[in-house]
């Protein structure tokens, strides 16, 4: 399992560049997307340009252990016997008072 936490204080089109900075390409791409042009254009629409929205500020520690717990559960439960290969999970702030007061602040994707 490879898990990647990008986190930033920062908000609106700085925050962007900060994220895709610190996104490396691994064995899913740039965080599931191709190339990391695709990836901007994903969060382009998620982040507000203007940096009205603040980040939800982003615990490492606990997300770490609940994205490991989650996925160890989820491949107990595994039917097939075809063997695993690595998972990639890559957490970003949000930048949504949606996500935030409606979700409980998470939210998520699969390219």
């Amino acid at each position: 399992m490879k898990i990647q936490i990008i986190d930033t204080r920062s908000q609106g089109k700085r925050a962007l560049e900060e994220i895709l900075k610190k996104v490396q390409k691994s064995g899913n791409g740039y965080a599931g997307w191709k190339t990391k042009k695709a990836l901007k254009m994903h969060l382009e629409e998620k982040i507000d340009p203007d940096g009205k929205v603040k980040p939800i500020p982003l615990d490492q520690t606990e997300i770490k252990k609940i994205v490991i717990h989650t996925i160890k559960k989820c491949q107990s439960e595994n039917v097939t016997s075809k063997p695993h290969t690595v998972t990639y999970v890559n957490v970003f702030p949000c930048f949504s008072e949606f996500v935030k007061n409606k979700m409980n602040g998470v939210n998520g994707y699969c390219p």
